[in-house]
Order: structure tokens, then sequence, then C-alpha cells
């Protein structure tokens, strides 16, 4: 983290969130989704498609997650699908974002804004 600033706020943010929950937590991330292959159609991939397709998507093949799953297509026969995901961690404005959004949520921000208009108004 460049940004000592919000390196202090998360780091705040954790620990307020230890003591309401008693647990920390973890560094969220997101999946994502480099290429479906449909088996039925396109035929299974070799290991050597599968690192060159994260070659070209500049991603090192030991982050990345091989999936299968199938589904039923339109008459009935099942489809087989080979995917490639990756997981990358999320940045830190994102994590700082959802952390704050978890410990204190955007409504009841709104709730305590209303109530700050409404005290000047009636004083």
């Amino acid at each position: 983290m460049k940004d000592k600033q919000l390196r202090q706020q998360l780091a705040d943010c954790l620990r307020y969130y230890k003591t309401l929950y008693g647990d920390w937590a973890g560094r969220p991330y997101k999946e994502v989704h480099i290429r479906d292959w449909n088996v039925s159609c396109e035929g299974y991939p070799s290991m050597q498609d599968l690192i060159d397709e994260c070659e070209n998507q500049e991603y090192s093949f030991e982050e990345v997650f091989v999936d299968g799953y199938s589904i039923e297509d339109w008459d009935g026969y099942p489809e087989y699908h080979v995917t490639l995901d990756v997981r990358l961690d999320m940045s830190d404005k994102d994590w700082f974002d959802d952390m704050a959004s978890s410990l204190s949520p955007e409504w009841q921000y709104d709730r305590y804004k209303q109530y700050l208009e409404m005290e000047k108004e009636f004083k």
C-alpha cells in the first residue's frame, strides 16, 4: 500500500471489525473469468492450450484455476465446458470501501446526515 493515510484508515477499520465481530476480516478477492471452452463443440483443450491461453491473457499458469461443468442444451443433451479463472486480491481502495460499508452501512450514514439537518432546523 502506497497511500499511508488509506493504510492507516484500513488498519483502524480492521481493528474495529475485530472488536465488533471477534474475528479478523480476511482480504477478499475477485474472480476474473479468462476463458470458457465448450467441449461438445470445440473438443477437449490440451494442457498446452490452457497454458497458451494463460500466456495470451498475461496470467501465470500457477495462479489460474481450471474447472469444468455441464449444462443441458436446448434439446436435452448435456454440454460440457472447461473454464479458466483467476483470483485477484481486491485493491486497497475497494477493500477499504468494503470494510467501511460493513462497519457503517450507507443507509445508516444517510440517516445520520438527515438527523443532523433536522437538528439544525428545529433548534
